[in-house]
């Protein structure tokens, strides 16, 4: 009878350590006080602007260019005008606009003369290097390749009209 109780008395000890034990209430998987312990942080992913290497990332489908690259380049061939373009600024010279446009995705900025005479000119330059210039031909508005321009900001447009007038944007 006494060896009876004692086994009984170790099976209530068993009964007991596994009732308190958490065999599967979790299913097996660690609990949110146990990740650091079992599971590796999840590591935060690389920007957008950059691949998991720390180089800049690949531009958008037909973007042919960015910085130095789009120097002396067509905006519109590289694929850098259209959705990727704004006007950073602006200034009038007689009845012609002269506007700095510029692509982020590009990074590089260009001139474009609005409402101009055949014969008129625009330039661009960003602080004074890379100049790009664009001459009316026959139409009213005259577009100058691109210079590199890491903010657009930073890139000054000339017009110069055939009438000898001439004005420029200011730089921000």
């Amino acid at each position: 009878m006494l060896f009876l109780s004692g086994v009984a008395g170790a099976l209530a000890l068993i009964v007991a350590a596994v009732l308190f034990t958490d065999l599967g209430a979790t299913g097996g998987k660690p609990t949110a006080g146990d990740r650091d312990r079992t599971e590796p942080v999840a590591k935060v992913p690389p920007s957008p602007s950059r691949s998991a290497g720390g180089s800049p990332s690949a531009p958008p489908a037909g973007v042919k260019c960015t910085g130095a690259e789009c120097t002396g380049k067509n905006p519109e061939d590289m694929g850098c005008g259209g959705n990727y373009a704004r006007t950073v600024s602006q200034a009038t010279v007689g009845k012609a606009r002269i506007e700095v446009r510029f692509s982020q995705v590009c990074q590089a900025a260009w001139a474009r003369l609005v409402d101009a005479s055949t014969g008129d000119s625009v330039n661009i330059s960003v602080g004074g290097k890379g100049r790009q210039t664009g001459t009316v031909n026959g139409e009213s508005d005259a577009y100058t390749p691109m210079t590199a321009s890491g903010r657009g900001s930073d890139a000054k447009a000339c017009a110069e009209l055939t009438n000898g007038t001439t004005a420029c944007t200011v730089v921000q």
